[in-house]
């Protein structure tokens, strides 16, 4: 299922609006993540709905991890999140995975999303 269609379900910002985002919400798709996948294309990710870890155990391409809140809100930006790693962002709510470089390249800022 393509995020966009519960964009509306969510309340989320226009940063969901220019990604191309798969929606993860459901147990297995939750599980699954981006595992057997080679790379990402241009714009497009997964957004991982409730979550606030991470692993990278098995990937073959680094990531960039936007980190949401409850309202969708950016609460910090991992740029560059390599193979076999692990992270976590205790007070978010979801989190969406874009190729590495995604970020820099469509210029999203942290103060862009943020409430402050």
């Amino acid at each position: 299922m393509q995020a966009a269609s519960k964009i509306d379900q969510y309340n989320s910002p226009d940063l969901l609006q220019i990604l191309d985002l798969k929606l993860a919400d459901k147990p297995w798709s939750r599980m699954k993540g981006l595992l057997g996948q080679t790379g990402l294309t241009d714009n497009k990710g997964l957004w991982i709905i409730p979550c606030n870890s991470v692993h990278s155990l098995f990937m073959k391409f680094s990531l960039d991890l936007i980190w949401l809140d409850k309202n969708q809100q950016i609460l910090r930006i991992d740029r560059d999140f390599k193979p076999w790693h692990f992270a976590t962002c205790l007070k978010a709510r979801s989190v969406i995975e874009v190729a590495a470089g995604t970020v820099d390249r469509i210029g999203i800022l942290h103060d862009q999303y943020s409430k402050g």
